[in-house]
């Protein structure tokens, strides 16, 4: 299943739209996708208690639990965000950072993940600066990093501020759909046979109860 996360605050724009294109690329080379966006879940930030350095999973019971099994199983990911003052929205941050489970998985733990899933980005910004997606393309290298994943293809539009309605261009539409695409060739074949060496995102900690569910 190929992943796709809507980072855009308000859940619909130009981020909604072009990643609905790339699914939809992905689809028609058959893979199987699936689009959760971040204004529709309950997610608190990291608070840096550290309790993941010696436990799995983290001690915060949100809907991150929801995200997580999505994240470790899914066999490609498209995260689509829009430039937020130079950076990814705060939404989407806290999704980021609250991957830091995967992270201890693979640097102190050293537990099997995923290998080599494709992933891609997909960025929006009203200005057409290149630097301003900086901030936005290393946080989600740095995720995919943590999950195990490949940055084998991204989409950058910037001048949205300028540009004409609609938003966005039928052009636009096919560079995401051909993304999309590149994403679901390159899934990894060994897809099927994956086993995790610990999959804590199935279980909740004993140490409190997830109240999980869609705003």
């Amino acid at each position: 299943m190929i992943l796709g996360i809507n980072g855009h605050p308000r859940g619909q724009g130009t981020c909604r739209a072009l990643l609905e294109e790339a699914l939809e690329g992905a689809a028609r080379e058959g893979a199987e996708t699936r689009l959760v966006s971040v204004c529709e879940y309950h997610v608190h930030g990291c608070d840096a208690s550290e309790w993941c350095l010696s436990h799995t999973g983290c001690s915060i019971m949100d809907d991150m639990w929801t995200i997580y099994p999505l994240l470790a199983e899914c066999t490609g990911l498209i995260v689509a965000a829009p430039v937020f003052f130079a950076g990814v929205p705060s939404d989407l941050k806290a999704w980021i950072d609250r991957c830091n489970p995967f992270y201890k998985d693979r640097k102190i733990f050293h537990r099997n993940l995923f290998p080599q899933r494709p992933g891609a980005l997909i960025a929006t910004a009203g200005s057409n600066r290149p630097t301003d997606f900086i901030g936005t393309i290393e946080p989600v290298r740095a995720l995919f990093f943590t999950l195990g994943v490949q940055f084998e293809a991204q989409l950058l539009i910037g001048g949205l501020d300028t540009l004409p309605p609609p938003h966005p261009t039928p052009e636009q539409g096919t560079q995401a759909r051909r993304l999309g695409m590149k994403i679901a060739k390159i899934q990894n074949g060994d897809s099927n046979t994956w086993q995790p060496d610990l999959p804590w995102w199935n279980q909740i900690p004993e140490n409190g109860s997830c109240s999980c569910g869609k705003k």
